[in-house]
Formats: C-alpha cells, structure tokens, sequence
C-alpha cells in the first residue's frame, strides 16, 4: 500500500501536476512491488519444499507479465488511435474473436457470460481478484491449500488475459 501511494506523488514531483506518465509510473512502481511480494512467496515455498506451489507462483509471474503487456497495448491502441477508436464498443459475441481458442472454451466462456448477465455480477473474475487471493487469503491459511488457490488465481490471470484480446483484437479490426 505504501508503494501503492507513493507513486502519485514520485509523478508529480518528476513530471509536474498530474502528468499523462502517471498511468505508465504506477505500472511500473506496482509491478515493482508485487514482484518483490511474488518473489518473497516463491523463495518462501523454495526454502519449504514445496516446489510445485513455487512453480505456480512462477506461472502466475509469467500469466500476470501477459496481462501487463496486453494492458499496456490496449492502452497504446487507445492513446494513438483515440479518434478513431473512441466510438467502437468492443463486440464481444463476434466469433472471429475467438478463432484461436478450441470450441469448448468460447462456449464454457458464453455460458459463464450468460449466467453472470443474468445475475448482474462481473462475467468473469479479475487480475484484482487473483491478487486477493495471492497477497491476503495465502499467507492466512496453511500449506495445504496453496495448490488450489494459485490454480484459482493462475486461472483468475488468464480469463482477464482472455478479455484483452478480445478488446486488442475488436480494435485492431477497426483499424
């Protein structure tokens, strides 16, 4: 949280008022600050042998840098290409969005989407979600359950990577 906080006030002070590098400043002081967290965990479960939660932490390291990347590019389409793109609304039951992925997960996603419509909650899990479970429910509870709550996290980190290419890809189409 401190390092969380502390990034508005480095961009002010480097950048002046509220400067448009902020976003970019936040980005990087916040991954600075759950890698040191992440990697805190993984020599945790090193030095315990528990080598296959290290290597779910390690995946989750890799699924959340996607996420970045693929953030950082949505971000990029939206800043350069802000005129034309500013009336697109990103058409998510377009199917050649999807043509990359095998049949059953765009329909286990559309039934998941459906229910959640239905329901009027969020379609799907977020990376906000993921680190929940990552920096608060982890360190509470024992050993035990740290294999099924990285795979939750590690799958939370994918359904949002799966989101952002939805959207990268509506864009790129409209370009």
């Amino acid at each position: 949280m401190i390092i969380d906080n502390i990034d508005g006030v480095i961009a002010r002070f480097i950048y002046g008022q509220d400067p448009p590098q902020r976003g970019s400043l936040d980005l990087i002081i916040d991954s600075f600050a759950a890698s040191i967290i992440l990697l805190t965990i993984f020599f945790v479960m090193m030095k315990t042998a528990i080598y296959f939660c290290a290597f779910l932490v390690f995946l989750y390291v890799i699924f959340l840098f996607l996420l970045y990347v693929q953030t950082s590019t949505v971000y990029r389409l939206r800043s350069e290409f802000s005129e034309r793109l500013k009336d697109i609304v990103v058409n998510k039951e377009d199917e050649g969005h999807y043509k990359f992925l095998p049949s059953f997960l765009v329909n286990a996603y559309f039934k998941i989407d459906k229910f959640t419509a239905k329901h009027r909650t969020l379609v799907h899990p977020t990376a906000c979600d993921s680190a929940f479970i990552i920096y608060v429910i982890l360190p509470l509870l024992n050993f035990n359950f740290y294999t099924p709550l990285l795979i939750i996290a590690i799958l939370f980190i994918i359904l949002d990577i799966f989101q952002e290419l939805v959207i990268i890809l509506s864009y790129f189409r409209n370009l």
